[in-house]
């Protein structure tokens, strides 16, 4: 069986791909923090301390074949007051710790003379930022230029590498927003929904079996602003129920 390796596991999203790659990986879960419970293998690291990824790789005879990368932080603030340490942070976590680790799983993927597979989350703010999400929506659209660059300089490595970028999914991060706009949000989703973390480990799931994709950004977002007026949509199909 291969070996899958999910970072930011505690999360809506990230526990979703770690019960869904289950089926068919041995899975091995990152948390940030000792978890109350799993029933996976784990390990606890952070993106912003790769030298404990490290270490866990080198003492251990594991070979890890796909990687999910689903860690990621949100900090608001109006351009304006945006922080330095904010900024600095927020990429930290969710560009310059994707980057690297992506690296340094590349190299132990080629070294051990794996097919791998690299899978970064993203997010729809990476194409249309949110009020008070710049850093986050600047991260996020690095992360799917460098998911490319990387696609394209591993594959010799028969290594590929893809991004999922969702659209709202309810989580810890999201839930403020969706409290606050939740009619405003939902009336641009063409499925009229909201996702939820298996809507993305399925997809996840796919691109870890798609052998012939790589350097793709998956959008998972229910259709979300397919036109500039869906919401006119929903409210007719709403009062039509």
């Amino acid at each position: 069986m291969k070996h899958a390796l999910v970072f930011g596991a505690s999360g809506t999203i990230g526990s979703a791909v770690v019960n869904r790659l289950a089926y068919d990986h041995n899975v091995i879960a990152c948390y940030r923090e000792q978890p109350e419970q799993t029933l996976h293998p784990f390990i606890i690291a952070d993106l912003e301390n790769l030298n404990e990824i490290m270490q866990f790789l080198c003492l251990s005879s594991t070979k890890i074949d796909t990687v999910v990368n689903c860690a990621g932080i949100l900090l608001e603030a109006p351009v304006l007051e945006l922080e330095e340490d904010s900024w600095d942070k927020t990429f930290n976590v969710n560009l310059k710790g994707a980057f690297f680790l992506s690296k340094f799983m590349a190299e132990h993927m080629i070294e051990n003379k794996l097919h791998g597979n690299i899978i970064n989350i993203g997010s729809f703010a990476a194409d249309m930022p949110s009020i008070n999400g710049a850093a986050y929506a600047a991260s996020k659209a690095g992360l799917v230029s460098i998911t490319k660059s990387l696609a394209a300089e591993l594959a010799q490595h028969n290594i590929r590498v893809n991004c999922v970028s969702p659209g709202v999914i309810p989580s810890k991060m999201t839930q403020p927003a969706i409290e606050a706009n939740e009619h405003s949000l939902l009336g641009n989703i063409a499925l009229n929904r909201f996702g939820t973390g298996t809507d993305v480990a399925e997809a996840v799931h796919y691109l870890v079996n798609a052998e012939y994709v790589t350097g793709e950004n998956l959008k998972v977002t229910g259709g979300k602003f397919l036109t500039q007026n869906q919401h006119k949509i929903n409210d007719n199909l709403n009062e039509s129920l």
